[in-house]
């Protein structure tokens, strides 16, 4: 329809998003303002793993995105190291119950460490921690960042996902997980500190919660050491601890700064 001319003067003054979303009516591109673009997702949904053997001495990380009822969704998601699984998404599951799927996940993959959304899901945490669950630990999407670059701990968590792409994530081909990665923007504040689109922006646009993503993101919440290194590292104080007067604190100081 368009003279070539015009669609390569295009192509010249556009980012190849702009170019793709608005010529060719890819509404998957994302555009300058998108956290997480398209081409890092399909990117990453490409890569393979040869093996379990490949992801061995790498943390096993939980994020559960807790929802309850209503139009949203509670995901569970599974992260062993650089390669996310498959998430499992449950409608209107009340927290007892999803206390019970995620004790199922628990045990079954053994994580190092368990993130929880701690807005819906005070409940289901408490109960875990009832259940003897130590590794649960409660994160909020809207607390204070580690790093002062980010506005709050959800864009710190988006941005670690973004990060973890570029260094070679895998991801499972799940279509809805894909578009909730692809979907929030982002902008700065006055302070130039990053701030993630706020989850009621994104549905007064049309799209879904981005409750995978969500879940995803919970993996990256705080850094994580796999079990069986803390264990090592348990053994090495115990030793260092041994060489000296048990009873000195010295000795008790010098041992924990030695092991970490």
């Amino acid at each position: 329809v368009l003279p070539e001319a015009e669609l390569d003067e295009a192509r010249r003054v556009m980012s190849d998003q702009q170019f793709r979303q608005e010529f060719l009516c890819d509404f998957t591109a994302s555009s300058d303002d998108t956290l997480i673009t398209i081409d890092q997702v399909t990117d990453a949904c490409k890569r393979v793993v040869p093996n379990e053997a490949y992801l061995d001495g790498l943390p096993k990380i939980l994020g559960v995105d807790v929802a309850r009822f209503g139009d949203d969704k509670s995901v569970i998601q599974r992260r062993w190291g650089h390669v996310a699984f498959q998430p499992k998404s449950f409608d209107d599951v009340d927290n007892m119950t999803l206390v019970g799927l995620v004790g199922q996940e628990i045990n079954a993959f053994q994580p190092d460490a368990v993130f929880i959304d701690g807005g819906r899901g005070e409940g289901v945490i408490d109960r875990l921690r009832q259940l003897g669950h130590t590794e649960v630990v409660e994160v909020q999407f809207g607390s204070r960042a580690t790093s002062p670059r980010f506005i709050n701990k959800r864009t710190e968590m988006y941005d670690s996902i973004r990060e973890w792409l570029d260094e070679g994530g895998v991801l499972p081909n799940d279509e809805d997980l894909k578009r909730d990665l692809c979907v929030p923007t982002y902008e700065f504040d006055a302070a130039n500190r990053m701030k993630l689109e706020r989850k009621e922006h994104i549905k007064a646009r049309g799209m879904p919660s981005p409750d995978r993503a969500d879940a995803l993101a919970l993996t990256f919440a705080y850094p994580v050491v796999p079990r069986r290194r803390r264990t090592q590292g348990q053994r090495t104080r115990h030793r260092m601890k041994s060489e000296y007067d048990p009873f000195s604190d010295a000795a008790v100081l010098g041992a924990d700064a030695g092991a970490f």
